[in-house]
């Protein structure tokens, strides 16, 4: 049972939740290593920085472990996960995600998840070279419009790596959904809501955006009516058949 006692400890819980959230901390830069999902191969990142510039941001036993990594390991790229230092390919930027793949040969360069519409979303390299890369805004409709409405935008609601078929998934919070092909950078599969309903929802800023939003709008709640009319239509047939059933007596 609900105690009135409770309320105050709720409430507070409610207004600070959200703060949390808009006021997320990220941790600075730091080194990384990331296994390719059969083990086979480590993809080692590093950052720009030099070793104690880095290591001094970090508690005693990080800032050890960037120092054995990057002696370890002089550039970005990737290794052969058997402790063999030489790489197979190197890298010349940094990124706080990656997704190596089990071929030794393709990656994948991912969004931390909150940034300006403008900012990369996804990049797809073929031994450390550019294969094709996306912004937000080229995935996000109307970035402007995610819940937490200003910039960096969390714009992202879940993502996946298909290793085997070479295929990388990304769905937005606006429930765009694209499949694309590792390999080359394109996009084999994509979902977006009807432009219809996305024009609906964002903020005319001009005199004929306004006309252009109501004639949507005046569109799209006729079809409401008119299938809720044909739902109420074809209950009420429903309920005339069945009691025209009950009415009928048993055979004799």
């Amino acid at each position: 049972m609900f105690r009135v006692k409770y309320l105050p400890a709720i409430i507070l819980v409610v207004l600070i939740c959200p703060a949390m959230v808009f006021g997320l901390s990220i941790d600075p830069p730091s080194s990384y290593v990331k296994p390719t999902p059969n083990g086979k191969y480590i993809f080692v990142m590093l950052t720009t920085q030099s070793t104690e510039n880095e290591a001094r941001r970090f508690s005693e036993a990080k800032a050890n472990e960037i120092r054995t990594l990057r002696s370890a390991y002089a550039k970005s790229g990737l290794y052969r996960n058997d402790g063999s230092k030489p790489p197979l390919w190197t890298v010349d930027w940094y990124k706080r995600r990656v997704e190596p793949l089990s071929d030794g040969i393709h990656l994948v360069r991912l969004s931390f998840g909150l940034e300006a519409p403008d900012s990369e979303a996804v990049a797809f390299f073929s031994r450390g070279v550019l294969l094709r890369s996306y912004l937000i805004s080229e995935l996000v409709s109307a970035p402007e419009l995610m819940w937490n409405s200003s910039p960096p935008y969390l714009w992202k609601s879940s993502e996946r790596l298909h290793d085997a078929a070479r295929q990388y998934e990304i769905r937005t919070r606006h429930s765009e959904c694209y499949l694309f092909d590792i390999t080359t950078g394109d996009i084999v599969y994509a979902f977006r809501p009807p432009r219809m309903i996305v024009d609906i929802l964002h903020k005319p800023r001009t005199s004929s955006s306004m006309r252009a939003t109501a004639n949507y709008g005046r569109a799209f709640w006729l079809i409401c009516a008119g299938l809720s009319l044909l739902f109420l239509l074809a209950g009420g047939l429903c309920v005339w058949g069945w009691r025209k059933r009950k009415c009928v007596g048993p055979e004799t």
